[in-house]
């Protein structure tokens, strides 16, 4: 995910999904706003990876069956 951000107009782009569509912004907004021209920092931002709720319940899932043979273990041994 990615998002075009211009400092000259304090304003940030909706968030797209590839490198390619913040370049349009990018694109889009210096014809627009600055004629063409090249605004001082103005940049591109890829934004960090959010898990998805599938890749949360595989993590879940992966630290309950990995605590299993943990759990059996103290239930054998505890006294």
């Amino acid at each position: 995910m990615y998002r075009y951000r211009c400092e000259q107009c304090a304003t940030t782009s909706p968030t797209v999904a590839t490198r390619g569509g913040a370049l349009a912004e990018q694109d889009h907004h210096r014809a627009v706003a600055h004629g063409g021209h090249i605004p001082d920092g103005d940049h591109i931002r890829r934004l960090p990876r959010q898990p998805s709720p599938a890749d949360r319940r595989t993590l879940l899932l992966a630290a309950l069956v990995f605590s299993l043979p943990a759990l059996d273990w103290l239930a054998r041994h505890a006294t």
